[in-house]
C-alpha cells in the first residue's frame, strides 16, 4: 500500500497522472492501476473523473493528509537504522535471452553472496518486453542488448555494460547460395543478399572472408550494392 500512496501523493503534486508518471518514472497507465487498486483497498473513490484531468474528491483530500503523514513517518523509521542495516528485500532483473548463460550471472551471484538478505528475482526475455516491464514498474533493472548509438525511452537511464562486436563470417569451403538460403530462414533475416547486407551496413556490421576459395569477390560485390565495404581477412 505505501507505494500506492506514494503514487497518490505525486498525482497530487504533480496534477496529472502523466505528470507523476513522469515523477516516478513510470508509464500512466501503470499509475492508474495503482490508484485504482489503493481505491479498491480502501473501498472508496478518491478521485472525481467526471472532470479532465481528474482531481482528488474531498475523500481523497483527506486521505492525502494521512497518507503523507505515514511516508513522513515511514522515512523516519528507515533513517534509524540505514546507518547500520544492510541492503535487504527483493532485486528485479531482467536479462536479455542471449545474456542469460555466464554474462551476468556471476556478477549477479557475487551480489547475493555480499548481501545475503537481498533476494534476486531474474527474468529473461527479449529487450522490448524489458523495456516494456521497466517503464510499468515491473522490473527494477535490466540488461538488454541494442545496437550502437541507440538507448531506452525516456524516462529510463541507460549505462552502457560492455559492448559487442559482431561479424558475418563466410567459410572458405561454402556453398554461397545455399548459405543465403540459410540465412533466409532465419528471423530477421532477408533471402536476398543485397537487402541482408544492407541491413548489415546500417548498424555497421564488418564482413570479414577468407580468400581465395569463398568467392570474395561475390561477398564484395554483394557488399557494393548495399553501400557497404567489407573487411577482407
Amino acid at each position: 500500500m505505501l507505494d500506492d500512496l506514494h503514487a497518490l501523493v505525486e498525482f497530487s503534486q504533480a496534477g496529472s497522472i502523466a505528470g507523476a508518471a513522469e515523477r516516478l518514472f513510470r508509464t500512466p497507465s501503470a499509475i492508474t492501476r495503482q490508484l485504482q487498486r489503493l481505491e479498491a483497498e480502501l473501498g472508496a473513490e478518491l478521485l472525481d473523473r467526471s472532470v479532465k484531468p481528474p482531481r482528488l474528491n474531498s475523500l481523497g483530500s483527506r486521505v492525502l493528509e494521512q497518507a503523507r503523514d505515514l511516508l513522513q513517518r515511514t522515512e523516519a523509521l528507515k533513517s534509524l537504522t540505514s546507518s547500520e542495516a544492510e541492503p535487504r528485500g527483493l532485486l528485479r532483473i531482467g536479462l536479455s535471452h542471449a545474456l542469460v548463460e555466464g554474462t551476468l550471472i556471476e556478477p549477479i551471484q557475487a551480489l547475493t553472496e555480499k548481501y545475503p538478505n537481498v533476494r534476486v528475482r531474474l527474468s529473461s526475455e527479449l529487450t522490448p518486453e524489458l523495456i516494456n516491464r521497466l517503464l510499468a514498474g515491473e522490473l527494477d533493472v535490466a540488461a538488454v542488448l541494442l545496437p550502437e548509438g541507440r538507448t531506452a525511452p525516456a524516462p529510463l537511464l541507460t549505462n552502457i555494460i560492455a559492448t559487442d562486436r559482431m561479424e558475418i563470417v563466410q567459410a572458405a569451403t561454402s556453398n554461397v547460395d545455399d548459405d543465403w538460403k540459410t540465412l533466409g530462414r532465419h528471423p530477421g533475416c532477408s533471402i536476398h543478399p543485397g537487402a541482408f547486407f544492407a541491413r548489415a551496413s546500417s548498424i555497421g556490421w564488418s564482413v570479414p572472408v577468407s580468400p581465395p576459395r569463398s568467392r570474395p569477390k561475390f561477398t564484395t560485390c554483394i557488399c557494393s550494392w548495399s553501400s557497404f565495404s567489407p573487411v577482407m581477412v
